[in-house]
């Protein structure tokens, strides 16, 4: 009976985490308003790190660069990947993220070096 309890919580949070994805997919994905929002996107690259089933670290990481190679001069998506290999203990993967994004810095504009200082954080931190 036990083991049946554990099979109905395991296919219910299997149908949320498949919901949420979708959820998420759609948002970033598609064509409406939040296509562009970069607090969700990190959100994603967040939820997906956190599923043991379906992926995990290397789902994450594939959608983390998706999301770069469309939006190279984000200082903030750069940041939310190298906290995503800081997060699963890959210090030195984490640190060349961070190197790579403050490369960038002179090829950004004044607004976007503002979020310069959460990389220098994240590179004191490893």
């Amino acid at each position: 009976n036990n083991n049946n309890n554990n099979n109905n919580n395991n296919s219910v949070n299997d149908i949320r985490t498949s919901f949420c994805r979708r959820v998420f997919r759609s948002l970033i994905k598609g064509s409406g308003p939040f296509v562009n929002s970069l607090s969700l996107r990190c959100a994603y690259i967040g939820f997906e790190a956190m599923q043991i089933n379906g992926g995990g670290y290397t789902v994450a990481c594939k959608e983390a660069k998706d999301f770069l190679k469309n939006d190279q001069m984000n200082l903030r998506l750069w940041n939310a990947y190298a906290n995503l290999q800081k997060a699963y203990e890959k210090p030195k993967e984490a640190s060349k993220v961070v190197k790579k994004a403050l490369f960038l810095l002179p090829k950004l504009s004044q607004k976007n070096q503002r979020n310069a200082p959460m990389l220098f954080w994240t590179l004191a931190e490893l």
